[in-house]
């Protein structure tokens, strides 16, 4: 990073105690968003992660006389109000917020990444807060990643939940996907979890030295197991961006490349039709297609829709009657999202919903792409936010991001780092 340099005893690992409650209860609540929208599979009759996040906002605010002048209005935050009116408005006219796809989908996609953006700062204020962040996503991105793995490779009866091994569950069975039973968010939150799993072995002695390189072996492994596109290409923009942000990275990056390459390639050899199902997955063009059909579906709605567009969560009522044969290539599967965020965005909210949606991911998570870091024990959390932040954005362009927690973490990720990026300081050089 420039202008910040670590020395040896920063990166040693100290005894540090717990993180204060409403960050505690956060971290629990993001480790079970992985099973959001499955807890029925489970046998679960309450979503336990959104109990958890509900217990954190409450404790938190029951600390709000020692954060609140501390979180600050910025400009982002009414960029964010006026996106979540329009979006609520919206579907208020059209009535989706009032059933359980729209209300949900305005949660998961909007309301709360929003949300943990904003209190981001409250939530993680002091070093020993952020440490265990990281630390929470080092055991999150272990369990995701060797799960990944097995449901690739088996066996099958390691997995946990046993409903993960279930082929008419969910979408891409044969992937490396966790208990979401959906490959493009999973391979996100194993990216987002291998870097915070890299920073932990850089910066931490020990067990956790040890527990973090043992997750970034399995994250790389299960990347390339995603046998997904835009998660593979996430994953090298992601390591370009870290290693042109951090100097020292670049040394490391070709190392963590080399490994990963020798790994998937043993592993393409050694099993079963792994190798001819990732050469189907390299080459299909019959997915390309239907995106291309879809987004020019949605480009169609803006068109005629351009102030409002078809209204929040709309796009899968309207898809089939604005889907045109193309050219070239056969329709198949049309009744799908569009796999464009701004796309999606644009077709549902207009024009106005297209032009906010861009003005927050430039103000939010791709501003850490020119923010500069304050100090030594800021550099981790911005190395994971700013790589997390890249392949968010590249999954964006050809993925609807409909599972909750990449956009949870990519959100809460970017306050953290950004609120120890104020540029009210000068650097600091740690000799």
């Amino acid at each position: 990073m420039p202008g910040v340099e670590v020395g040896q005893d920063q990166r040693a690992a100290v005894s540090i105690g717990l993180p204060r409650w409403p960050g505690r209860v956060l971290l629990v609540g993001l480790a079970l968003n992985m099973f959001a929208g499955e807890w029925y599979r489970v046998g679960v009759p309450l979503p336990l992660d959104r109990v958890a996040l509900l217990a954190a906002l409450a404790l938190l605010w029951r600390e709000r006389r020692r954060w609140r002048d501390s979180i600050g209005w910025r400009p982002i935050h009414g960029v964010m109000v006026a996106f979540l009116a329009l979006a609520v408005v919206s579907g208020l006219a059209v009535g989706s917020v009032l059933q359980s796809g729209g209300f949900f989908a305005l949660l998961d996609r909007v309301a709360i990444p929003f949300l943990l953006f904003a209190l981001a700062p409250a939530f993680f204020p002091e070093a020993t807060d952020r440490r265990w962040l990281l630390r929470g996503l080092v055991l999150v991105g272990l369990y995701m990643s060797v799960t990944g793995i097995l449901s690739v490779t088996g066996p099958s009866a390691l997995l946990f939940p046993h409903y993960i091994a279930d082929p008419t569950a969910g979408i891409g069975y044969g992937r490396a996907r966790g208990p979401s039973l959906e490959a493009v968010g999973t391979g996100l939150d194993v990216i987002v979890c291998g870097l915070a799993a890299a920073v932990v072995a850089w910066r931490e002695r020990g067990g956790w030295r040890w527990l973090g390189s043992a997750t970034v072996a399995t994250s790389a492994v299960a990347v390339v197991l995603s046998q997904t596109r835009s998660i593979w290409l996430g994953a090298l923009v992601a390591l370009a961006v870290v290693a042109v942000r951090e100097r020292r990275a670049r040394r490391a990056v070709p190392v963590l490349l080399l490994v990963t390459a020798l790994v998937a390639g043993a592993m393409l050899a050694l099993v079963p039709g792994l190798l001819a199902t990732s050469e189907a997955r390299l080459t299909t063009v019959r997915s390309i297609d239907d995106r291309t059909t879809t987004n020019a579906a949605a480009v169609r709605m803006t068109l005629d829709h351009p102030l409002t567009g078809v209204g929040w969560s709309e796009f899968l009522n309207e898809v089939e009657s604005n889907v045109r044969q193309p050219e070239l290539g056969p329709i198949t599967a049309v009744h799908i999202e569009a796999h464009n965020v701004f796309l999606a965005r644009a077709a549902e909210l207009g024009v106005p919903g297209l032009l906010l949606w861009a003005v927050l991911v430039l103000m939010g998570p791709l501003r850490l792409l020119v923010a500069r870091v304050h100090s030594a024990e800021a550099v981790g959390v911005y190395i994971v936010a700013v790589g997390s932040a890249a392949a968010w954005f590249v999954a964006s362009m050809a993925a609807p991001l409909s599972q909750p927690l990449p956009n949870y973490l990519v959100w809460l990720l970017a306050g953290v780092a950004l609120a120890q990026s104020d540029g009210r300081r000068r650097s600091l050089t740690v000799e």
